[in-house]
C-alpha cells in the first residue's frame, strides 16, 4: 500500500539519470509552514481516485511537517484496519483523496529536497567563484554528473551528492578526505 507504482514514479520523481543541473530544475513540493491539523483529519474513508489526473498537483502542494509524516507512516496500518482508505492534504485544505503511497512520496520528497538544497548551495558557491578555473570546471561538471548514484573509482562508497561538500566552506568528511588521498596516491 505504501509502494509508489512504477508508472507513477516516472511522473512524480526525478529520473535517476538526470544531471545535477537538470535535477536542480526538477519541481518538488515545499515543506508546509502551517500548523498541522490533528492526524485523524489526514485519514479518509473515501477511496482514492482510479485515474491519475491528480498526479500533476503532487509536486505543487506543500508537504506535511516531518513529525506529522512520521506519525502517519507509523499509524497507516492501524488506520487501514479502522476503515481509512485514503489520505488527504489536511495541512493544505485540499479535499482530494490520495492513495496511501502518497506518504512514501512525501518522505522521498523530503530526501530529494535535502539533496537539491545541498547542490543549490554548491552551485551558488561555484557561481560566486566563476573566475576561478577549478570552480568553473566543477560548475561545468554539474551538467554531466548524475544527481543520484555513487562516486566511482574511490576506496570509500559515497553518494554523488557528497561531492557538493567540495564546493562549500563545510568541513570535509572522512570520505571526502579519502577521495582526495585516493587521487594523490592513485593505484
Amino acid at each position: 500500500i505504501l509502494i509508489i507504482p512504477v508508472s507513477v514514479q516516472s511522473i512524480i520523481l526525478p529520473d535517476q539519470n538526470l544531471s545535477v543541473s537538470s535535477f536542480l530544475q526538477f519541481p518538488l513540493p515545499s515543506a508546509s509552514i502551517t500548523t498541522a491539523p490533528p492526524l485523524r483529519e489526514y485519514l479518509h474513508t473515501d477511496p482514492p481516485p482510479e485515474d491519475t489526473s491528480y498526479l500533476d498537483c503532487l509536486r505543487t502542494q506543500p508537504l506535511p511537517r516531518p513529525a506529522v509524516l512520521h506519525q502517519l507512516l507509523e499509524g497507516v496500518q492501524r488506520a487501514r484496519l479502522d476503515g481509512s482508505r485514503s489520505i488527504v492534504y489536511a495541512h493544505a485544505d485540499i479535499n482530494q483523496s490520495f492513495p496511501f503511497w502518497i506518504l512514501t512520496f512525501w518522505r522521498q520528497a523530503y530526501t530529494l529536497l535535502d539533496i537539491q538544497n545541498k547542490w543549490r548551495r554548491a552551485e551558488a558557491f561555484l557561481t560566486k567563484r566563476q573566475s576561478n578555473p577549478v570552480a568553473s570546471t566543477f560548475h561545468l561538471a554539474l551538467s554531466r554528473l548524475s544527481w543520484s548514484g555513487s562516486t566511482k573509482g574511490f576506496c570509500d562508497w559515497s553518494p554523488n551528492h557528497d561531492l557538493a561538500d567540495f564546493a562549500s566552506h563545510n568541513w570535509l568528511t572522512d570520505t571526502n578526505l579519502n577521495m582526495m588521498l585516493d587521487i594523490v596516491y592513485g593505484d
